[in-house]
């Protein structure tokens, strides 16, 4: 199956373990990093984490999870509703998330066709997974300007790079977690979905003063990044 999640990080939430398990196997099939949840709270701690692109739920684990959702949100929320008979949990009357609600069981084609919509990448001609639907956005967003946008990118992200590469080496993990932020929503703005999920696990290990565990998600930071910026620049023209 193709692993066009990679770099995603998906918290999947069940108080059922086979199916918890299940679409865990499925989401790292498809290459995402899965974290499974039968304490609904631990849910809700993963998410205000950050760093999470997929939230996943069953239909009773949305009636519990979806209403005390105070973290920033994930792009993308799927309840999965095999019974269908379930509507869709609203968070409250500012409506902040929408979920998406699929009447399919985990092995349903309806419920990978839907992760292929969200997360369709392709792979540039240097051999770097870029998201199409962040490009589409971006180009839907500011049309001729686009490419300003990515002369900035171009111009700011290596320098950011480089300082981090220096910061990881001096074990400054403070300052290396504050490139590796900046760095995580460049990056994800273009569609580098690989490069910002490590820099976001990275991120998040900072916060934990577990950085010296992660560096390794960031190796080579500044080769991964040059290689990046040939790939977008071959897909834009």
């Amino acid at each position: 199956m193709d692993a066009f999640m990679t770099g995603r990080r998906a918290v999947v939430a069940s108080r059922s373990t086979p199916w918890r398990r299940a679409l865990g196997d499925l989401l790292e099939e498809l290459g995402a990093e899965a974290v499974p949840c039968k304490d609904l709270d631990r849910a809700l701690a993963a998410l205000a984490q950050g760093g999470v692109d997929l939230l996943v739920l069953d239909s009773a684990a949305a009636r519990v999870v979806v209403p005390r959702i105070e973290a920033p949100l994930p792009d993308h929320v799927l309840v999965l509703d095999p019974t269908g008979s379930h509507p869709a949990p609203q968070l409250d009357a500012t409506e902040r998330v929408r979920p998406a609600v699929l009447h399919a069981t985990v092995d349903s084609p309806s419920l990978v066709a839907r992760l292929q919509a969200w997360f369709a990448a392709a792979t540039s001609a240097s051999g770097v997974v870029i998201d199409e639907a962040a490009l589409s956005h971006l180009q839907a967003t500011f049309g001729s300007r686009l490419q300003r946008v990515f002369d900035v990118f171009v111009s700011d992200s290596p320098d950011r790079a480089t300082r981090l590469a220096a910061h990881v080496a001096d074990e400054n993990w403070a300052d290396a977690r504050r490139e590796a932020h900046s760095l995580k929503s460049s990056t994800a703005t273009f569609g580098l979905t690989a490069l910002s999920g490590d820099l976001a696990a990275f991120e998040q290990a900072c916060r934990r003063d577990e950085g010296p565990a992660f560096a390794h998600r960031v190796a080579d930071i500044e080769g991964r990044l040059s290689a990046a910026i040939d790939g977008l620049r071959a897909l834009l023209g």
